[in-house]
């Protein structure tokens, strides 16, 4: 752990790291219309989860800030 980081500081930094490394590895090398695969009619896309993802990281934020709020973003390519 790194000299006068706050261990809930250290731990929240190493869980975005996982987020990122784990969904940056699912979508390396995926083919241009991954994006849009949807496995059933009733399905999120992955483009669609990823941005239910950055919803809920959006969603959180606001609650630690006080200021509760839920937005669904449209999925960006």
């Amino acid at each position: 752990m790194t000299a006068n980081v706050a261990p809930e500081l250290h731990l929240l930094r190493h869980v975005l790291a996982i987020v990122a490394y784990r969904g940056s590895k699912t979508v390396r090398d995926a083919p241009e219309d991954f994006g849009a695969f949807r496995v059933r009619e009733k399905t999120r896309t992955p483009l669609e989860i990823v941005a239910h993802i950055s919803d809920l990281f959006d969603w959180a934020r606001s609650m630690a800030e006080g200021k509760e709020a839920w937005r669904d973003s449209v999925p960006q390519s």
